[in-house]
């Protein structure tokens, strides 16, 4: 064998050792896991050792999430979204939930509508479950991933932040949008004013009782398309922020092989000891 060979068998077992050492504990878990194995001398001595070992492995954790346009609609032939949850598991990643669920809830439009109005409703409804896609994809993803499924708890407080935060910034831009036009409303009655008190009158005019001035886009829907944006930004912590929650439960279920009625006590009873 030459120099070359010799020092790299060296440096491989130079790694060993550190490994080894940084992780010490594996080679006593393999002791007792075959000395257990000798005494309960089993019939399927992998499958006992592979269950022996998942007790000690690693908690799951979330590596992704994959949301895209469903090809299934709803009661009310709206669009749905399919959302897959991705977990690490013992170092392979797997799905470990795929649900289906409608991206947003939405008037129908009857069939005495006009072909314009059915046209811009069905753009409205593919433009709001992309936004929904791509907010499952980006930020939501963020949010859970490199947390446990067991982290519910902690997950929902991440969430209710999240939401609290998109529902400000949504309010705040809805504000703004209002004082905006009040302003302009205010600024064109005190125009109309204006003009009417420079114009001269006869007499007869002056004792005839007047109706009050309306400024243009003064009247009860003044704020209708400002209010249509409040409602359609809701969608965000309408039912997504409840949707992740439950998933997040469903999915602590499935990889600790519990119902999900076991999972939703156990949360409880830590609440009510907290």
């Amino acid at each position: 064998m030459n120099s070359q060979g010799s020092r790299d068998i060296n440096e491989l077992k130079k790694q060993a050792i550190q490994y080894y050492n940084e992780n010490s504990d594996i080679l006593k878990r393999v002791e007792d896991s075959l000395n257990n194995l000798f005494y309960d001398s089993p019939y399927d001595v992998y499958g006992y050792l592979s269950e022996y070992f998942s007790k000690i492995s690693k908690q799951p954790f979330f590596t992704k999430l994959n949301a895209r346009k469903s090809t299934f609609f709803d009661s009310k032939c709206q669009p749905t979204f399919k959302l897959d949850f991705y977990c690490q598991v013992k170092n392979v990643e797997k799905k470990i939930l795929s649900i289906d669920a409608p991206c947003f809830s939405h008037d129908i439009i009857t069939e005495s509508a006009k072909i314009q109005n059915i046209q811009e409703d069905d753009e409205n409804r593919l433009t709001k479950l992309n936004e929904l896609v791509n907010f499952l994809n980006g930020e939501i993803t963020d949010l859970v991933r490199n947390f446990s499924p067991f982290d519910q708890e902690e997950l929902d407080e991440k969430l209710r932040n999240l939401f609290k935060t998109k529902h400000d910034q949504i309010y705040q831009a809805f504000l703004l949008s209002l004082n905006l036009k009040a302003q302009s409303i205010v600024s064109q009655i005190d125009s109309i004013e204006g003009k009417k008190s420079k114009t001269p009158t006869s007499p007869k005019q002056k004792s005839k009782p007047r109706k009050q001035s309306q400024a243009p886009g003064a009247n009860t829907t003044v704020f209708g398309d400002d209010l249509n944006i409040l409602f359609n930004s809701n969608f965000y912590g309408s039912f997504i922020e409840p949707l992740i929650s439950k998933s997040i439960c469903i999915c602590s279920s499935i990889v600790s092989n519990k119902p999900p009625f076991a999972i939703i006590s156990e949360l409880k009873n830590q609440v009510s000891f907290n």
